[in-house]
């Protein structure tokens, strides 16, 4: 049996009507309770919660679904299964689906590519000047810098 989790607030008009149209009537004593009932034998129960808490206590396996705005999972960081926008699915067993990562890696590789084509003259310049700096940086080292710890004269 399905546990059902959705917003309260802001969204919970919408949701409601959208359950509604879907024949899954919410019951509730009032506006003002947490918890309602479907009559549908498939649904256990059904919560009212801040969106914000839903996809947590959809990852902890406290629910089995939950409605709540996707920028919610987002901040919060939820490792949810799958996430549906408009209708469509998102990410399904945590891949996002609307992403041709092919295509991306393909894009990266080329502006990496650009980057180093662009900057070619500027390498070969540090190359050049690498063993001059080096040498510069140990003869500096190796010369002894006379300091005196003291603020001001001892005497």
């Amino acid at each position: 049996m399905l546990k059902l989790v959705i917003p309260k607030g802001s969204l919970e008009a919408q949701t409601l009507r959208l359950m509604e149209q879907a024949d899954l009537r919410v019951r509730r004593g009032s506006d003002r309770d947490y918890h309602g009932t479907v009559d549908d034998e498939r649904i256990e129960r059904v919560s009212l919660l801040r969106p914000q808490e839903i996809p947590t206590y959809v990852e902890d396996g406290l629910f089995d679904l939950g409605i709540t705005g996707r920028d919610w999972i987002a901040e919060t960081g939820a490792d949810v299964d799958s996430v549906v926008v408009g209708g469509r699915v998102v990410v399904r067993a945590g891949r996002v689906l609307t992403v041709d990562e092919e295509r991306l890696r393909a894009r990266a590789q080329a502006a990496a590519d650009r980057v180093r084509d662009a900057n070619a003259d500027a390498w070969r310049l540090a190359d050049q000047l690498s063993p001059h700096i080096a040498a510069a940086c140990q003869a500096a080292v190796a010369t002894p810098y006379p300091i005196n710890r003291y603020a001001a004269p001892i005497g």
